[in-house]
């Protein structure tokens, strides 16, 4: 059950649509909302000016940002009851995770970040140690009544499929779907089963073989089915202050169709 949901708020075009996704989330939970959002303060001086009112310029510009971002989500969410708002001034990723403590699930906004206080989703799937909603740009809501899971024998994939069970648990039809490789039968029956035990109504999809690669089958799967939510493990590796992704797990956070639930 998600008890607490934890949206990112930034200072984009569609954060609206995201506000009334993670709302009508929260109502279908009755679930604690909070809304999440930060600037980071970076100094610069030029030479011959006074550093001392410069600085005191910049971070009042920067706290005027933010106020109004907090104003913004008050304003969206005014109608409805447990709501709470969280906002400072640092870094807005360093944040955002660190608020993924009060939260069941954190819900971000899918691609490139797209304003000052924009996150990237994958390093909040990666550090925040919960599971993530990642939503596209373009999506206000999240129906959930038909759900892919896209299945593979993984740790990160189990993962996800266990954080995502609150939804999995409401859904009208659940597709256990597996792409490209011919040794996933039985796994993606026992996880059926695991469903269906639990009186989900789950159904295996096995393509042993790619059409136009994993992540475009997928899309197209979901599209076929009228899926409006994929789950799905998340897969990389540290490097020096960034993240790479697998190919699968870079295409859901950039350019997925609709809503990805994502775990790691």
């Amino acid at each position: 059950m998600f008890r607490s949901l934890l949206v990112n708020v930034d200072r984009s075009n569609d954060l609206a649509a995201r506000i009334k996704l993670a709302a009508n989330l929260a109502d279908r939970f009755d679930a604690r909302l909070i809304g999440a959002g930060a600037h980071d303060f970076i100094p610069f001086v030029a030479d011959g000016v006074s550093p001392g009112v410069v600085m005191e310029l910049q971070r009042d510009g920067v706290e005027d940002m933010v106020k109004e971002a907090e104003a913004r989500f008050k304003r969206l969410t005014a109608k409805r009851p447990k709501t709470e708002s969280r906002f400072d001034i640092q870094a807005p990723q360093v944040h955002l995770i660190a608020q993924a403590r009060a939260a069941d699930l954190i819900i971000v906004p899918g691609g490139l970040a797209s304003s000052s206080m924009g996150v990237d989703p994958g390093d909040i799937v990666m550090s925040a140690g919960k599971p993530v909603l990642v939503v596209p740009r373009h999506i206000d809501h999240l129906h959930a009544e038909r759900i892919v899971i896209a299945w593979s024998d993984t740790t990160e994939c189990r993962r996800a499929v266990q954080d995502a069970l609150p939804l999995l648990d409401r859904a009208q039809t659940v597709w256990v779907a597996s792409f490209g490789t011919e040794y996933a039968a039985d796994s993606v029956k026992d996880v059926v089963e695991y469903l269906t035990f639990r009186g989900i109504a789950a159904q295996a999809a096995v393509q042993p073989q790619l059409v136009h690669g994993i992540s475009s089958d997928l899309y197209a799967f979901s599209e076929t089915v009228a899926a409006d939510l994929i789950v799905a493990g998340a897969y990389g590796h540290s490097r020096t202050r960034e993240w790479a992704f697998g190919g699968v797990t870079h295409d859901l956070l950039e350019s997925s169709p609709v809503s990805c639930l994502l775990a790691h």
